[in-house]
């Protein structure tokens, strides 16, 4: 009768002319546990198609395999998954401003890019955030973002934050130079 993979013992595989021996009989005890947990971890394997049911550890270690740039440890689950998916695709047209719109898609607020700046070469980013957010945070996030995923021949100029249901805004990062006009101070010296 055939078994399962998970039923197989080690032992069961033997050729007669060793199974007797004390010792092989001991080591393929030894290994039984390692080869079920083995055994249990194949049904991953298909990880594409699956992986908004694979564990976080498992979700982790594929991020750090295929160099997922804007991947952070302190996502969510489902930010952590969402961030693979769509950043193993970036690294297809990376280098183009669909590759810089992807980037921008986890940061979760709306971000739109102008590009009409009146100097080439150079681009903006216009941020819409809530009063109570960090802005120092949705910064840093927004430049590493870009710079990872912008053509090497583009420059991010300015962040141009808009702060939803106010009517103020402000030019929170100018090239390398940051500065404030909504009575918030952000340490320049970061950028």
């Amino acid at each position: 009768m055939s078994k399962t993979l998970n039923a197989l013992a080690l032992a069961d595989l033997l050729p007669s002319s060793i199974s007797g021996d004390v010792q092989v009989g001991s080591a393929a005890q030894a290994i039984d546990p390692e080869l079920h947990a083995v055994a249990d971890f194949a049904r991953t394997l298909p990880i594409l198609s699956r992986i908004d049911e694979l564990p976080e550890e498992l979700i982790d270690l594929l991020a750090w395999q295929w160099h997922v740039d804007l991947y952070e440890t302190t996502l969510t689950l489902r930010e952590k998954r969402e961030t693979v998916k769509r950043l193993l695709l970036m690294h297809r047209y990376k280098g183009t401003r669909k590759a810089v719109d992807e980037a921008l898609a986890p940061i979760n607020y709306e971000v739109s890019i102008n590009e009409a700046t009146g100097e080439p070469f150079l681009f903006d980013v216009d941020l819409y955030v809530d009063v109570e957010v960090d802005l120092d945070e949705a910064c840093d996030r927004c430049i590493r973002y870009v710079n990872i995923a912008k053509p090497a021949s583009r420059h991010l100029r300015n962040i141009n934050v808009h702060y939803n249901n106010e009517p103020s805004t402000g030019t929170f990062y100018a090239g390398s130079v940051l500065t404030g006009y909504i009575d918030v101070m952000i340490d320049a010296s970061r950028a």
